[in-house]
């Protein structure tokens, strides 16, 4: 079981531990998003200029 310290001043720090770790998270996740994202967008253009091609 997790205790909460008594001290207004170490229950601050831990919040401020808790809250970076999750922003932190979300970063990573948003950041992986965003390179799958890229990646689609990139086979997206790929197919875009095929089809553009003039076949000859």
């Amino acid at each position: 079981m997790v205790v909460i310290p008594s001290d207004p001043y170490e229950q601050l720090d831990l919040a401020r531990k808790i809250t970076s770790m999750v922003m932190a998270a979300r970063v990573s996740n948003l950041e992986a998003e965003v390179g799958r994202l890229r990646q689609r967008l990139s086979e997206k253009d790929r197919v875009i200029f095929y089809l553009a091609a003039p076949s000859c």
